[in-house]
């Protein structure tokens, strides 16, 4: 069984959907709030979710009566009575067998980290493909609950998290374009996290743009100086100065790496070859857009 809280909320068992047939208003936030807390909530921290700091004096039976009813328009999927909607002394649980999507693109998010540290790259990046959607507003959207704020911004966190993830993984495969725009995604999510413009500035060096990487760490910089009157981190200085170092001092250029194989060109390919073996210095010419810097 699972609990979908983001976009419509609904419940899911055994292929077949509870759709918006899942109550009132208070219903729903009830739902939401057993599905979001570990273990057992108490019925006082329910009524206060439902009603506010001051519960009606009714409070306990009309909880009472919430429950029933979520759990009557659970029953036609098979999840009526206990099946996902525990009693326990105090108050209410979902069942240990119900998955909750927040909860699962957190746990995607933990082990594609672990993929990208093992270097199972590609396995890294699909991982998190759809944590990297999600948004804190999807979670009831319209409702100004202050005990949702938290749970929004964990959201939040988990796609920051599955973007960079992302982002280092397609670096790492060579992928340029699509970790570049992530790690562009990162920064717009959050421009006060340094963790993302260190990303951009990362992604961008490894694609061969130094213009680019230079822009993000003034981005990086005025931003930090502006919002929190800091300076970059050493840690984002070192990249942003690692980036300007000329890398062909070291023997490896500073050209795009090919993200597909060459098609046709053998002979070129096999006279610059021969060419490169005999002479220090090789000149290609060629009118513009012929593909001189591919070969």
């Amino acid at each position: 069984m699972r609990v979908d809280l983001l976009g419509t909320l609904s419940v899911t068992h055994e292929g077949v959907a509870s759709g918006r047939q899942l109550g009132g208003r208070r219903a729903q936030l009830a739902l939401v709030l057993l599905a979001l807390t570990p273990g057992s909530v108490p019925a006082e921290q329910l009524a206060e979710a439902l009603w506010g700091e001051v519960p009606p004096a009714t409070w306990r039976p009309a909880l009472r009566g919430i429950i029933r009813g979520l759990r009557d328009a659970l029953a036609p999927i098979g999840l009526g009575g206990e099946a996902l909607i525990a009693t326990v002394p105090g108050g209410y649980a979902l069942t240990d067998a119900a998955e909750v999507d927040i909860a699962v693109a957190a746990q995607d998010r933990r082990g594609g980290d672990a993929l990208l540290h093992a270097g199972q790259l590609a396995e890294a990046a699909d991982a998190v493909e759809a944590g990297s959607r999600l948004s804190g507003m999807q979670l009831l959207p319209g409702e100004d609950q202050p005990w949702l704020a938290p749970h929004r911004r964990a959201v939040d966190q988990t796609r920051f998290d599955s973007l960079r993830i992302i982002a280092e993984a397609a670096s790492g495969l060579n992928q340029h374009s699509r970790a570049i725009e992530a790690a562009r995604l990162t920064v717009e999510l959050d421009p006060l996290n340094e963790r993302g413009h260190q990303v951009l500035i990362a992604a961008l060096d490894r694609a061969g743009d130094r213009a680019g990487a230079v822009r993000a760490y003034e981005q990086c910089r005025t931003v930090l100086g502006d919002e929190l009157g800091i300076d970059p981190s050493r840690e984002t200085v070192e990249l942003y100065l690692s980036s300007l170092r000329d890398r062909t001092l070291l023997g490896a250029g500073r050209l795009p790496t090919p993200t597909a194989d060459m098609v046709g060109r053998s002979d070129e390919l096999a006279e610059l070859r021969d060419a490169l073996q005999s002479r220090t210095i090789v000149t290609l010419t060629g009118k513009g857009g012929v593909g001189k810097s591919r070969l």
